[in-house]
């Protein structure tokens, strides 16, 4: 099978929705840190709000992209019994990946957010111009294309195993694919055509393999 049809609009959906929250969470940090920026200002109930903003909006999206691919992988005369099954892991799947991602992509914030403090204090003068821009390189577009590209295939991933798993397909036959094009990297590169055997050994739960991967799997028994 190939990739997900429709990944880009599923992707460009997905990094809409979360560059308009960070957008938000932008517009509200600065509102809080001031002139000139003072980290001090900012609270703990900010941070927290930030985490459960992003589960709840990055929840969503997964799941529909998991049920997506699943539904691609699914026999053809799979029964309401079997769906409901792979409904079930979805949300238990989006569910505990939107938690873990959110809970990391704060953590990762706020170190940056550090960075950017320290910075800002070793150079007084900073112009509002370069405040602003170090802001939008902390919840921008460019953060929210690569979460929806490396969560769109971690998504895409754990529908067509869930879905493939069920129906009794999982095979150490099963390969795995890039994009094959000039942005493959050098790690997902050597593993393009290689099997379950190959692969799992480093990345047992498929691609993604690294931020803004793009790869997916070939099942050898899907659909049978």
């Amino acid at each position: 099978m190939a990739d997900l049809k429709n990944r880009g609009k599923y992707e460009s959906e997905f990094a809409r929705k979360v560059s308009s929250l960070m957008g938000r969470h932008r517009r509200d940090l600065a509102t809080l840190l001031g002139s000139p920026p003072d980290l001090s200002n900012v609270p703990e109930s900010f941070w927290s709000k930030v985490q459960k903003e992003t589960e709840e909006e990055i929840s969503a999206v997964l799941l529909l992209i998991f049920l997506a691919s699943s539904s691609q992988h699914s026999p053809a005369d799979s029964g309401a019994i079997f769906q409901g099954f792979v409904s079930r892991d979805g949300e238990q799947w989006s569910g505990s990946r939107s938690k873990t991602l959110a809970s990391g992509y704060v953590q990762n914030s706020r170190e940056r957010l550090g960075q950017l403090g320290q910075k800002w204090a070793e150079n007084p003068e900073t112009p509002k111009s370069e405040i602003s821009q170090d802001l939008i390189s902390l919840f921008g577009p460019d953060r929210a294309e690569g979460i929806a590209i490396t969560e769109s295939t971690n998504a895409i991933s754990a529908g067509g195993e869930s879905a493939v798993r069920q129906s009794g397909g999982i095979s150490p036959e099963d390969i795995w694919i890039t994009e094959r094009d000039a942005r493959v990297c050098p790690i997902c590169s050597p593993l393009d055509g290689t099997s379950r055997a190959v692969w799992s050994l480093k990345f047992p739960s498929g691609p993604p393999a690294h931020p803004r991967c793009r790869c997916y799997l070939r099942y050898k028994n899907e659909k049978q």
